[in-house]
């Protein structure tokens, strides 16, 4: 039996749709509504994870991305630039920093990862995005992983909100988080973007139990 019909897995969301489309407005948007909802609730879930934001020059020409912590804004750090180095991977025209991506991207895994999913608040892990930048990173696979496997108690009711490329199908974990996803994946487009946040709210909302 599958992990989702075992009732074995924390409940996995995802959000796709083209680049530019708006998956890390829309999960950004999803932090907000989560802190805005639970403000004063007594069972307030726990909120971690970390987003990917553009960097831009002056005259507005994209020169990399940052990774930046959901829990504490502060923790904001490099994940790419638009230069050539013979000591990194490169994803087109930028070069990856694999270490400095993991420096925020681990930690904000991993306070989820030791909680236990039987503890009085659940967790919701957002994670924007699982790209190809980002799936470079061993680690941040095996944290992820280990995540998922994390919360496997029968009743669980923790919740994992990722952003994935349209276009990415790769064996491993985002085959994982696809089939986990099944009935839980929201494709953007123009015309629905806009609702599409408070739906995913309404769904983590009825998971956590509040």
């Amino acid at each position: 039996l599958k992990e989702k019909q075992r009732g074995l897995a924390m409940k996995v969301i995802l959000i796709t749709g083209s680049p530019g489309m708006g998956k890390t407005t829309c999960i950004c948007s999803i932090a907000r509504k989560l802190r805005e909802r639970f403000a004063t609730h007594p069972r307030a879930p726990h909120i971690s994870g970390f987003y990917t934001t553009e960097i831009r020059t002056a005259i507005g020409r994209r020169e990399g991305f940052d990774v930046v912590s959901f829990t504490d804004s502060t923790k904001r750090t490099s994940l790419a630039r638009s230069f050539s180095a013979t000591w990194a991977p490169q994803v087109g025209r930028y070069t990856v920093d694999i270490p400095s991506f993991e420096s925020v991207a681990l930690p904000a895994l991993q306070t989820a990862i030791i909680s236990s999913p039987s503890a009085t608040a659940p967790h919701v892990v957002l994670v924007d995005e699982v790209g190809k930048m980002e799936l470079l990173s061993t680690q941040f696979i095996q944290k992820l992983e280990e995540l998922l496997n994390a919360h496997r108690e029968p009743g669980n009711r923790s919740v994992l909100v990722a952003t994935v490329g349209q276009n990415i199908f790769r064996p491993g974990l985002v085959t994982r988080l696809r089939s986990l996803a099944r009935e839980h994946t929201f494709e953007l487009n123009a015309e629905n973007r806009n609702p599409i946040p408070d739906q995913i709210l309404a769904q983590i909302a009825s998971t956590v139990g509040a």
